[in-house]
C-alpha cells in the first residue's frame, strides 16, 4: 500500500513570517525528508506554486478534466 503526503501551508501566514521563523519551517522540513528518505518510504516529492498562478476551468459534471501546467502532471 502506498500513501500520498501533502503539507500544506497558508500562504498569508508564511508571508507573515520572518526570515528566521521561515528558516526553521525549512529546517524541520528538510529534516523530516532526509529521515523519511533514508527509510525508503519516500518517492519523491516536488514545492506546489502559490495558488495565484492555479489555472482552472469550468466544466460539465462527467466531462473529463484536463489542466495544464506542472499540476496536470
Amino acid at each position: 500500500m502506498q500513501y500520498l503526503l501533502l503539507i500544506y501551508d497558508n500562504e498569508s501566514t508564511w508571508g507573515a513570517m520572518t526570515d528566521a521563523e521561515r528558516g526553521g519551517m525549512y529546517q524541520q522540513y528538510g529534516t523530516f525528508t532526509k529521515e523519511i528518505a533514508a527509510s525508503g518510504h519516500s518517492k519523491g516529492g516536488h514545492q506546489l506554486h502559490p495558488v495565484s498562478k492555479a489555472k482552472a476551468r469550468a466544466r460539465k459534471l462527467r466531462e473529463p478534466g484536463f489542466t495544464s501546467g506542472e499540476t496536470a502532471q
